[in-house]
């Protein structure tokens, strides 16, 4: 799923809904160090890393609430739902 050779802070952001600071409160959470790279990770550490994101909101999970926010600011005319719609 992730790239090999670039470091896990890098790789990690790949995950929709992931960016460099949530990556970074991830890795810390774990004591995982930033700078290393996929490949070297442990079976424990790759364990580790999958539980934490199945706990977390990502991907089309995230994309749906995301659409679903949107499609109500448009229902009650807000400001920022009329410009969705411009």
């Amino acid at each position: 799923m992730l790239a090999d050779k670039k470091p896990i802070r890098i790789a990690i952001t790949a995950v929709y809904g992931i960016g460099r600071s949530k990556a970074k409160k991830i890795l810390e959470e774990l004591n995982i160090q930033y700078d290393i790279k996929v490949a070297a990770l442990t079976d424990e550490d790759e364990k580790a890393i999958n539980e934490k994101l199945k706990t977390m909101i990502l991907e089309n999970d995230l994309r749906r609430q995301i659409g679903n926010d949107i499609k109500r600011l448009k229902e009650i005319k807000c400001y920022r739902g009329i410009r969705h719609n411009m």
